[in-house]
Parts: C-alpha cells; structure tokens; sequence
C-alpha cells in the first residue's frame, strides 16, 4: 500500500501466512485495528484510531528470521480500551524501531504507546511524548522473549508518560 489515504475504516486484516504487508507514505485516519503479519511500515501516519482488542496494530512474524520495521512514522491519539498497547502491540519474532513518534496515546491498560514481546529488539531515535496508561507502563514495554535475545534502545525520547490512575 503506497501514497494511500484511508479514512473511517473498521478492522483491516493481512493475517495468512505467509503474508507480508509494506506501508509507504500512508495516512490512516478515524478507524479501527489492524492487524498484520510480517509488516514494513515507513513514512507513514496513524492518528485517532481506537479498539478493544490487544492494541491497535496488532504486528507478528511468522518466523524467528522475520522482522517487523517501522521507521519514520507517527502514531498520534490512539487509544485500546484492550489489553495493552495503544500504539503498537507486537507478538513474536524481531522488531525495529527507527525515528518514529508516538504522541498522545492511551491504553485502559498496560503501555501507553507500545507493547512490545520479540526476540531482538531496536529503537533507535524514537520519541515518546504525552502517552497514558491507566495501569503500568505509560510509554512502552519491552519484553525480550526466548534465549539469546537484545534489546538495543538508542537515542530514545520519553517526555511526560504516565502510567496509573
């Protein structure tokens, strides 16, 4: 999906596997989850999307060689009335994360902006900034999952998060 605007849409699903999904220069709007195996998602923005499910962009891979990327991003005012993870909720496998914003966002639950559970994990120069979680972990938390597992966070901004009620 490339140079797309979508706007008012319910669940989008790109789940069989093996599926692989690249998002360039999309503008996703007023909606509800996705969720997507092995996804690529670069120069994009995700604003006012709300679910009840495990977090508004529920990401996996299908393999332990497959990787989630996200890089030059911005997810703003999405809030997950579901378990966790307002912004990003990822499942298994590796997972990067480079020069995205996470803005205003909020979970009923736990991690306000990401909740992240993989096997090598990257951030680097991410900003998290005014993101709320009614429980634990108002900007992100990072779960390193299985043997020989990294967890690398560079540059990192975290600016007025808040966690509990």
């Amino acid at each position: 999906m490339e140079n797309c605007i979508v706007d008012n849409v319910q669940r989008f699903y790109a789940q069989s596997s093996p599926s692989h999904i690249v998002f360039r220069n999309v503008t996703w709007t007023n909606s509800q989850q996705l969720m997507m195996y092995n996804p690529e998602i670069y120069d994009s923005v995700f604003e006012n999307i709300i679910s009840s499910g495990t977090g508004n962009l529920w990401l996996a891979t299908v393999n332990d060689e497959d990787w989630i990327i996200i890089e030059n991003s911005k997810f703003i005012n999405m809030t997950c009335t579901g378990y966790s993870g307002s912004g990003v909720a990822y499942v298994s496998g590796n997972f990067k994360s480079l020069n995205n914003w996470y803005d205003s966002n909020k979970a009923t639950r736990d991690s306000g902006a990401l909740y992240v559970t993989a096997n090598q994990i990257i951030s680097i120069n991410d900003t998290f900034i005014n993101n709320h979680a009614d429980d634990n972990y108002g900007a992100a938390s990072f779960y390193p999952n299985g043997e020989n597992t990294t967890c690398h966070i560079e540059n990192a901004k975290f600016i007025n998060n808040t966690a509990g009620k």
